[in-house]
């Protein structure tokens, strides 16, 4: 599959349950990073490499029901998958690679949840590999899927994370870029993370688009 430059913007569809309609996303990388930088849509070539960086960013994650790993192979087998989607609640979504001369160096998603209203997204295990940290590279990668969302007609995003130690930076991106922590209490727990009980506490942001 050829990859989409991330500068230049590429066409996507919206999710069925927005409207029918096709989009550009819009650019993020430009100067140097355009010879090396490309992102794609996760594909059955780069599965395993995105399982991969998937499980060394959230190891805490592999082995439970509503891991990397199962969403990845639901997106690309959607029917071989069809109860994994219905018992994670899920009932669309994307997944991305970022590419840096042709390695998988970050992942993200938009995925919508069944009980959700139709304009509500949640960012599906967004991460970038530790060794490209400190660029920017994250922050402008984040600004790329929550455009991306909001092109497709979403009007908020939500995602999941933990107090762990591990993501205390990402906590610190996602206050920078308006994700505001909210109360799960406020939420249907049918949509909520839905793991086995874990020793860390867990996290739940929001944005407005």
């Amino acid at each position: 599959m050829e990859s989409v430059p991330l500068w230049c913007g590429n066409k996507v569809e919206r999710t069925e349950h927005i409207v029918n309609a096709e989009v550009k996303t819009p650019p993020v990388f430009g100067g140097n990073e355009a010879d090396k930088l490309s992102l794609e849509l996760l594909t059955r070539e780069t599965l395993q490499s995105a399982i991969v960086l998937a499980n060394s960013v959230f190891p805490q994650c592999r082995d439970l029901p509503e891991s990397p790993e199962i969403e990845y192979r639901a997106t690309i087998d959607p029917t071989t998958y069809r109860e994994a989607m219905t018992a994670l609640g899920l009932d669309s979504q994307e997944h991305w690679v970022l590419k840096k001369r042709q390695s998988v160096v970050g992942l993200t998603g938009l995925q919508h949840k069944t009980l959700d209203e139709p304009e509500v997204a949640w960012l599906g295990w967004f991460c970038l590999d530790p060794t490209q940290r400190g660029q920017k590279l994250g922050k402008r990668f984040l600004e790329w899927t929550i455009s991306t969302a909001r092109l497709k007609g979403y009007t908020v995003l939500r995602l999941h994370t933990t107090d762990l130690p591990s993501q205390s930076k990402a906590q610190v991106l996602y206050e920078k870029l308006g994700f505001r922590v909210i109360d799960p209490r406020d939420l249907d727990p049918r949509v909520l993370y839905n793991g086995a009980a874990t020793h860390y506490g867990q996290i739940y942001r929001e944005k407005p688009l």
